[in-house]
């Protein structure tokens, strides 16, 4: 009777344990899946911020590029203002030597004018 009733009683705890142990494991299963989708979930952020990384970096580059662009589009611009204004500096200074030439040529035109009235009027 003795070792009948000890059988029972390392049974009912062996059966316990069992219980225990089940209990555990249901546990742990439930903190995997949870553990499983919050990887799923950070690998989901994570994947979408490389492809935001990257689509800034297509962005920065494009950027990049077109200010590059843009700065010798300006350089062009400005050695181009710099020829015109150098252009324009240089027939300005024709038209004051032709209007000086011109002036000459009027104030000898009158002269010569002159002298050909005096002669005529001395005859």
């Amino acid at each position: 009777e003795c070792a009948r009733k000890a059988a029972e009683n390392e049974l009912h705890d062996a059966v316990d344990r069992i219980s225990d142990i089940n209990t555990q494991n249901a546990n742990l299963f439930s903190q995997r899946r949870q553990l499983e989708s919050t990887i799923t979930a950070m690998q989901a952020d994570l994947d979408e911020a490389v492809s935001e990384l990257k689509n800034n970096e297509e962005h920065a580059k494009k950027a990049s590029a077109d200010a590059s662009h843009l700065v010798e589009e300006l350089r062009q611009e400005q050695d181009h203002a710099l020829q015109v204004e150098r252009l324009c500096k240089g027939l300005e200074q024709q038209v004051k030597d032709l209007q000086t030439r011109l002036d000459e040529a009027e104030a000898n035109s009158l002269k010569g004018g002159k002298r050909v009235i005096a002669k005529l009027e001395q005859r």
